[in-house]
């Protein structure tokens, strides 16, 4: 074979399961559950006993909606043998699923079952995700003290552990807004909330999921939902072309997706409109 034959064997090489991963990782952070799903299912052809791309399967069928076929898939995959505690967790997670979508007295008989799992997870690893999950799902159980004691110790925990990157800073403070608000303590739910909203950008599906999270346990306490303000999604502005404001200067990052951070929303400009806009906007304060 010529020089030139080997030269294509390297471009061709299937993508490696870490490779996979990282796409995966990605579409999951733009709240793509679907993409995600696909991701997981085209790198599973090539890499079948990857333990992590079958997680990764299995919990972006669950995000989908598709609790059933992850709960099937969870069993098949062999994942409810394994003791990591992200795969751990998401038994406990499909059991909160199934859990929410109860009602009266078997809702909180599920929520009893969803708490035990995380609960146990919690006890081995020490973990503060399955901790504040189990004490969440306690308190749905109507099972207070469970839930208020767990809730102080996640508070411990989530004081001692320093964040190791821009994602450990955010679920530290989503997590010690969430304990704090299952103990009722609006004041340090709320500090931590307004630190999160630093964080909210990096990965809009995780705010969502904390949003929906405390949006339960503000409920089941009886809390003013407003304390979740600094969640939200940002409002979305579709620039199409059309003068919207006097002409002047405005320094506009390059891309499609601009923030403007001020008033918490989102431009979405159309290929090609750049320039116009530059020339549309003259607004105080979004050029900061």
């Amino acid at each position: 074979m010529g020089e030139s034959d080997s030269s294509l064997t390297f471009s061709d090489a299937p993508l490696s399961a870490a490779d996979w991963l990282v796409q995966i990782e990605a579409a999951n952070k733009d709240g793509e559950f679907l993409r995600s799903t696909d991701l997981a299912a085209q790198a599973l052809a090539f890499h079948h006993e990857d333990i992590w791309l079958r997680y990764h399967h299995a919990l972006a069928l669950a995000r989908s909606g598709a609790r059933d076929r992850a709960q099937q898939l969870f069993r098949e995959y062999g994942l409810n043998y394994r003791t990591d505690e992200d795969i751990a967790t998401l038994g406990a997670r499909l059991a909160k699923d199934f859990a929410l979508s109860g009602t009266g007295t078997d809702r909180a008989v599920r929520a009893s079952v969803a708490a035990l799992l995380y609960e146990n997870t919690f006890q081995r690893t020490g973990g503060f995700y399955p901790g504040i999950n189990a004490a969440t799902m306690w308190l749905l159980a109507e099972r207070r003290p469970q839930a208020d004691a767990l809730a102080r110790a996640v508070l411990e925990i989530c004081q001692t552990t320093s964040p190791k990157s821009d994602d450990d800073a955010y679920f530290l403070r989503a997590t010690t807004a969430e304990a704090a608000l299952i103990l009722r303590d609006v004041g340090r739910a709320r500090a931590a909330l307004d630190q999160v909203a630093g964080y909210a950008y990096h990965n809009r599906a995780a705010v969502g999921a904390t949003r929906r999270q405390l949006r339960i346990v503000c409920e089941l306490n009886g809390l003013d939902l407003s304390i979740l303000e600094p969640l939200s999604a940002p409002m979305v502005v579709h620039y199409t072309g059309h003068m919207i404001g006097r002409l002047g200067p405005m320094p506009v990052p390059r891309g499609y997706v601009i923030k403007m951070r001020r008033l918490n929303f989102v431009i979405v400009i159309r290929p090609g409109m750049r320039d116009l806009l530059i020339m549309a906007l003259n607004i105080e304060g979004y050029s900061k």
